[in-house]
Order: C-alpha cells, then structure tokens, then sequence
C-alpha cells in the first residue's frame, strides 16, 4: 500500500469512526428523552399539585429535552386553580387572597441537568425564556366571621422541601407578557390590564439557608419591569392615560415613568355638562417621574404604596372649571338651612 492510499484509508476510517460516535450519541440522546419524559412530566405534575395543596394543576403538550446542550422545551402549558379546591379552602379561611391563571405557548430551560433533579433533587439551571406569556390575577378580600384569615406560615422551601432540596435558577424572563389584575373586593371588580410587558427576574434561589433571607423579594435579588406605551381609559371613562416608558426595580427600590400624559376625553364645555354640579377638568403633562425607596415588601403584603421620594421633572397641569354651573357645595349648605 502506497503512503498516499495509506492515508486515504486513515482518513476514511477516521470519518466512519466520527459517523458512529455522531450516531451513537444521537441514539443515547433520543433513548435518554424517551426514558426521561414521563419521569419528567410525572415529577412536575406532582411537584406543583403537592406543593399547593391541590389548589393548582399544570398541563402541557409535549416536553423535549436535549441532553447534550441542557436544554428542555415544555409546550403549551397550562396552570390554573381548581376551583373545588379553592371553595373549601375559602370555607376553611384558608384559601389565598391571590389566585393565579397562567398560559404559555413554549417555556425554553437553558442549561439544565434533568439528571441532577431525579438523583441529588437539586434543580439548577442558568435562564428560562418564556415568550408571550399571559397571566391573570385575581385579588380577593378573604376573611372569616371573625374578620380574620389563617396564613400558611410555611416557607416555599418548607412547601418544595418533600421534592427538591434546592432551587437556583440564574435568569426568569418574560418577553411580550399580557397582565390582567382583577381585584374582586371592589364594586363592580376593578381590571387592571398590561400588555407587552417586560419582566426580568434574576437569582432566584430557594434552599435551606435562603429560605429566611429578607434581603430577598420572592426568594430573588431582582425583579426588573419594563413596560413600552401603555394606554388606558379611567373608571369615569372621561380621561385617557398615556405613559411612554416605565420602569421599576425591586434592587433598586425605584419606578421611573417618562411621557405621562392624562388627557380629557371631552371638550371644556362638553365636559362640564356631563355634571349636575362644577367639576374640575383635569390635564396633565409630566416627562418625568421617579419614585424612590420604594417598599415592594409593603406593596406586595398590603397593597399600599410607601416611598421616600416623588419628584416629577417638567410639569405643566391645567384645570378649567365652569362657573356656570351650580356649586353643588352651595347648594348642601341651602338645604341644610
């Protein structure tokens, strides 16, 4: 055999060689995603029914796992509350003051070890990528005869500890999200809608030690929002809202809105007979607004807003009152005598 055939021979069994690790390792991947998805689907399932007491069930479509890259894709998910469940939890005053209604069309996992949660029950993973997501939340004002609700005093670790030992996962991030927030303690529900919303959630981590840490808001180090041209019409219907750009983080302790505007939906005099009495017809202009050392602790438990700052920055407010109009204050005092 000549050095030049010899060669070629290397060369070809070099490459038949390649093919049938290429090969073998394509088959392990497809037998390890065959053997891993029903385990994985299963673990899930019972991970998010348990963990909530049976309040809430996940579904999907399909799970696909990519062994070589880390990778999992879960399709099509699902996540809502029974609503069985949540009666008699409502009966028994324990039931949540907040219910959640989540849909997804594809959840991608990046770097993850599925191994590594069957085995050590450990889950880590570097990001998570949900792409126009859709969540609805339901607020309501739970209490028993005796004004009072029963609060589970359970940590999520404590809750996740029978299934994982740990949580760390880098980055959560949400892209186009739409937001409805119901609150169902006021007259006629109040709905407050988002869309297109931007959410990043960075360092999430739930352990044993982590569990008690305050520094932590939902077990993260950061919950950025970012929200591009909101519109929205008042209770009253007479105003619209614009705000250009908004942005908060819980890190930061801020909410900076730029491009507000609150604008009249009716003309002065238009405006004005609408009313039996004088009404103030508010507009308002403001680039800028920030809010500092905001308590997102305090306005997630109790839904009160606490800072140490407002400033607004280049503001221009009018109001146009019609004196035409009878004052309905005067007329109080009339009748009165």
């Amino acid at each position: 055999m000549t050095e030049k055939n010899s060669y070629a021979f290397i060369r070809k069994w070099i490459l038949i060689g390649f093919l049938l690790l290429i090969a073998l390792i394509s088959g392990m991947a497809i037998y390890l995603n065959y053997y891993w998805k029903p385990i994985i689907t299963k673990r899930i399932k019972e991970a998010i029914h348990r963990s909530t007491d049976g309040l809430y069930r996940i579904d999907f479509d399909n799970v696909r796992v990519n062994f070589v890259t880390g990778r999992m894709n879960i399709l099509n998910i699902r996540f809502t509350p029974d609503t069985l469940v949540y009666n008699e939890m409502k009966r028994d005053s324990i039931a949540p003051r907040h219910l959640y209604t989540v849909a997804v069309a594809e959840l991608i996992l990046k770097r993850i070890q599925p191994w590594k949660v069957y085995l050590d029950r450990d889950l880590e993973m570097g990001s998570i990528e949900i792409d126009h997501p859709s969540l609805e939340v339901n607020f309501s004002d739970i209490k028993n005869n005796n004004g009072t609700l029963k609060e589970d005093k359970r940590t999520a670790y404590q809750r996740l500890a029978p299934y994982l030992k740990s949580v760390k996962i880098g980055d959560i991030i949400f892209k186009n999200a739409d937001f409805k927030y119901i609150d169902n303690s006021l007259t006629g529900r109040k709905v407050t809608a988002l869309k297109d919303l931007y959410i990043k959630i960075s360092d999430l981590l739930i352990d044993s030690a982590s569990q008690f840490d305050k520094s932590r808001l939902y077990h993260t180090r950061d919950i950025y929002a970012e929200l591009m041209g909101y519109n929205t019409i008042t209770l009253d219907k007479n105003y619209t809202v614009q705000i250009k750009e908004l942005r908060a983080s819980t890190a930061g302790g801020y909410v900076r809105m730029n491009g507000i505007r609150v604008v009249p939906r009716f003309g002065e005099m238009e405006f004005s007979r609408r009313f039996k009495f004088q009404k103030p017809r508010y507009t308002m202009n403001i680039e800028e607004v920030q809010l500092n050392k905001v308590d997102y602790e305090l306005l997630n438990r109790d839904r009160r807003l606490s800072a140490s700052s407002l400033i607004f920055n280049r503001a221009n407010f009018s109001i146009f009152l019609n004196r035409q109009i009878p004052d309905s204050i005067r007329k109080d005092r009339k009748s009165v005598v």
